[in-house]
Order: structure tokens, then C-alpha cells, then sequence
């Protein structure tokens, strides 16, 4: 899990608002050749524009217990050099 930077800023509807980096996509493994599909010169494959997210329950069992997963989604915008992808991520907030 990426290091937490919190970002604090006044807004209109509440006395403060508080964001935190919970990761960071370009910091993780591209995978092997093979594993992870690629139609483009992208240095990093996972590295595209996630177009859709959710943050679900946390898990109540196993290694992960307490965190909660995040999806993502992409799509390949019609492009024939992009994939469409999905994410899952375990994240602590």
C-alpha cells in the first residue's frame, strides 16, 4: 500500500474535507509478459484512464481483514490499441 498524503482543504458544505493517496497505479508491477495484455507502446500496461470506481464493504475474514476493496474499471474508448480492464484493490481507509 502506497504511503498516505493527506490533503486538507475548507469547503462550502462542510468545515473540511480530507483526501488521502491510497495508492498509486504507476508504482505497481506491469506483470510479465503474457500476463497482463498490451496493444500499445504503454511502458506500464495498467496505466490507463480509469473511467469508473467503487469502494466496497470491508472484508470481514482473512489476510485482509478490515480493509476494503476498490474497484476500478476502464474501457478501450473504441481505441484498438486500449484494453479494456478491471481492477481490485484491497485499501485502508
Amino acid at each position: 500500500m502506497a504511503r498516505a498524503s493527506p490533503h486538507c482543504a475548507a469547503s462550502a458544505t462542510t468545515s473540511s474535507s480530507c483526501a488521502r493517496r491510497l495508492f498509486d497505479l504507476a508504482e505497481c508491477p506491469p506483470g510479465d509478459p503474457g500476463q497482463v495484455a498490451t496493444k500499445g507502446p504503454q511502458a506500464n500496461p495498467l496505466l490507463q484512464n480509469a473511467e469508473g470506481m467503487a469502494l466496497g464493504e470491508p472484508w470481514t475474514t482473512g489476510k485482509r481483514k478490515g480493509w476494503r476493496p476498490l474497484y476500478l474499471v476502464s474501457d478501450d474508448n473504441l481505441n484498438e490499441v486500449q484494453i479494456t480492464r478491471f481492477y481490485l484493490l484491497a485499501v485502508r481507509v
